[in-house]
């Protein structure tokens, strides 16, 4: 049977990778030079949707999420997903960011990884403005799969370049302010029983961190 490594090296990997190199999700490339650092404010969003992107009902407070973002799933939450929580830790969501605002969930099975998750808050920049990031990468024809879903009542993004959906990887963004968005990486192991439905997961995932935040305002 095939069986992938899933190492807390390579979910974080996975993340950086598709955040950060060229156009992809919207995102700069690493190389690329921004004039402004990351917004740090989560009490004001005064931004509108732009490239066709739809707004956001009610922004969210995301600084308990930014200050420790492996508790934006309770333990109820990750013990629903299969497999056992073997490890957590704290990555950059992506190379230009300037804060760890992303946390890398592991799952492990009787006797092999279930593969995991990558998640966090994207925070604003010159250059990414949220959902409506993904948007303007979509016009850009840089996905091979986009599908607009909503995530409790929010505008959420199945922003995948390469169509991998039946293959353990799934790629969601989710926008908690019009200019802000939750990114998750879904890549579970051939060995874990969610290894053909990893965009179910990654929804379910943005699910429960948006159902947290939404009660937590």
């Amino acid at each position: 049977m095939h069986r992938r490594a899933h190492t807390l090296i390579s979910g974080i990997a996975i993340l950086l990778i598709a955040s950060c190199s060229g156009g992809h999700s919207g995102e700069p490339n690493p190389t690329t030079t921004t004039t402004s650092t990351e917004s740090e404010s989560a009490d004001t969003d005064n931004s509108s949707p732009t490239h066709g992107a739809p707004s956001v009902p009610s922004p969210l407070d995301v600084r308990d999420i930014i200050d420790d973002p492996c508790s934006a799933l309770t333990k109820q939450q990750t013990d629903s997903f299969p497999g056992t929580l073997d490890s957590t830790e704290t990555a950059k969501t992506t190379l230009l960011s300037e804060k760890e605002t992303s946390c890398n969930w592991n799952f492990q099975g009787d006797r092999y990884s279930y593969g995991g998750f990558i998640a966090g808050v994207a925070l604003p920049r010159d250059t990414f403005h949220g959902v409506s990031s993904i948007y303007e990468a979509d016009e850009k024809d840089e996905y091979e799969v986009f599908e607009p879903v909503k995530v409790a009542g929010y505008p959420a993004v199945i922003n995948n370049e390469t169509d991998n959906a039946d293959s353990g990887d799934c790629r969601l963004s989710v926008g908690l302010r019009n200019d802000t968005a939750y990114r998750i990486t879904a890549d579970p192991s051939s060995e874990s029983p969610d290894y053909d439905q990893p965009c179910e997961q990654a929804k379910k995932l943005a699910e429960f961190v948006v159902e947290n935040l939404k009660e937590a305002q």
